[in-house]
């Protein structure tokens, strides 16, 4: 579950910002703009980290801090302009947990989120280290490095993406529009990341302008000020020394004002540069994802229409072969029709009936890629074992000539299983089986989607008449 921080800052440019970075890493977060709403949104919604800033209107961060530590431990990292060490030795007296000056890089708060969070009892799974590990191979995706073989291997990001997506999900085929849209959902993000990062690099700029207008328009104020009554005029004309304490305190907090207002326009001078740069570098990584996917799809759309022209395009050779399969599958049915015949009256397993379910896959940590009718196509590992779905009595075991590998037919009373395409079989005919008894391994073949090599079987399910008939779907456990 997601950790929800709550974002005390009367700045609207910086509460945005900080908003952006930590709901990108994964986190919801709220926003408060004054230390009062502070107070009444951390006992709404009870957060799992405030980032709170001293200076606030309403009540300042001391106080807002105060009142948090009164009944809760919830981790506080202070985020203000101020940057002595009174002040951090003060905010961490009264219980923050940590403190951060302005201006800050994204990386270090983030950073330092992840720190507190983890000593304050554990981190969300958005927080944890994307990186895999296989052998010589290291794919880190938090620091964009591919190590093979302790050498680092220079790898774009988005390349680098989709082989951790890959690699994170072992044993699965991902087709090519898949793996496009993958791409695009980036993509899509990433365009809002930039939408998002322009419109904050706009209001700090504007922000920015407005401060440094101000900022002019004091100092040319103080300067007329000078000219006509300046600063020690200003003071010895005072009535008493009461007036006296009075206008240095007021020329005290005018210096201190400007000094404010230069750090303000330091501050977001910087953020600006960070944001520009930022945004700059995000345009360029949806640019080049964009012209890969068009490539991609012009590629893919090119593929496929040479794929249904090869398909329309079937060769006589091809033809051929297709009607001897039909063939062979004709042969299969007399054979079929012959191994009844000899089922006739056996009773080695004769309790197997057309309802007859809940068995075992007849390959060992093997999966169904498809049923059809009586028939399954059963993957699985390589040297993976085949048993016997019930127990009965083997009536063939023939070798096919064409492929070199094995089919064995079992008969439970008179019904019939068979399992082509063993690679070898540890059975003969005559021999009788229990349920669940190796008969051979699996044997290997191709993926006629992928093209790829694979370890399969062919299983059969048949009735003691053609008119029973069998559903191999309906066999197995679900």
């Amino acid at each position: 579950m997601a950790k929800t921080i709550l974002i005390v800052e009367d700045d609207p440019n910086i509460a945005e910002l900080v908003q952006m970075y930590l709901e990108k890493e994964g986190y919801n977060t709220r926003i408060a703009s004054d230390g009062g709403q502070g107070i009444d949104l951390f006992r709404q919604l009870r957060p799992d980290l405030v980032l709170l800033d001293i200076m606030l209107p309403v009540m300042d961060g001391w106080n807002v801090l105060r009142t948090i530590r009164q009944d809760s431990k919830t981790p506080v990292i202070m985020l203000t302009a101020k940057g002595e060490t009174n002040d951090k030795v003060q905010g961490l007296k009264q219980g923050a947990d940590d403190y951060l000056t302005k201006p800050f890089e994204m990386k270090e708060l983030l950073a330092r989120v992840e720190a507190v969070l983890r000593r304050a009892g554990g981190e969300d799974d958005k927080t944890k280290p994307r990186r895999l590990v296989f052998d010589k191979l290291i794919i880190d995706l938090d620091s964009f490095e591919l190590i093979v073989d302790g050498k680092r291997i220079e790898t774009p990001p988005k390349e680098m993406e989709l082989l951790f997506h890959l690699a994170s999900s072992p044993n699965r085929v991902f087709t090519r529009n898949q793996l496009l849209d993958v791409t695009e959902r980036d993509a899509r993000k990433l365009e809002v990341e930039v939408a998002r990062t322009d419109s904050v690099a706009r209001g700090l700029s504007a922000s920015l302008d407005a401060h440094k207008r101000r900022y002019a328009e004091m100092v040319r104020e103080a300067y007329r000020n000078y000219k006509h009554n300046n600063y020690l005029t200003y003071l010895f004309s005072s009535s008493d020394f009461n007036q006296v304490a009075r206008r240095i305190t007021n020329l005290r907090e005018v210096a201190a004002m400007r000094e404010r207002q230069m750090e303000q326009i330091v501050t977001l001078s910087e953020q600006v540069s960070v944001e520009r740069t930022r945004l700059t570098g995000q345009q360029r990584a949806l640019d080049s994802v964009k012209r890969s996917l068009t490539t991609q799809r012009t590629r893919l759309q090119k593929d496929s229409q040479a794929a249904r022209a090869n398909i329309k395009q079937l060769s006589k050779k091809e033809k051929a072969a297709l009607q001897q399969k039909i063939a062979r599958e004709q042969r299969l049915d007399v054979a079929i029709d012959e191994l009844r015949k000899l089922t006739r009256g056996n009773k080695e397993g004769n309790t197997f009936t057309a309802k007859t379910s809940n068995l075992r896959l007849p390959v060992v940590g093997g999966g169904v890629k498809r049923y059809k009718g009586n028939m399954a196509e059963i993957a699985g590992p390589k040297g993976a074992q085949v048993i016997s779905i019930y127990e009965g009595k083997v009536v063939e075991v023939k070798r096919n000539r064409i492929t070199n590998k094995y089919d064995v037919y079992i008969a439970h009373g008179e019904y019939i299983s068979s399992y082509a395409n063993l690679n070898s079989v540890t059975v003969g005919k005559d021999d009788k089986v229990a349920r669940n008894q190796q008969i051979g391994t699996i044997g290997s073949g191709v993926d006629v989607t992928t093209m790829q090599p694979e370890y399969k079987m062919v299983f059969g399910i048949y009735g003691p008449s053609p008119k029973v008939q069998m559903r191999a779907s309906d066999c197995f456990k679900k």
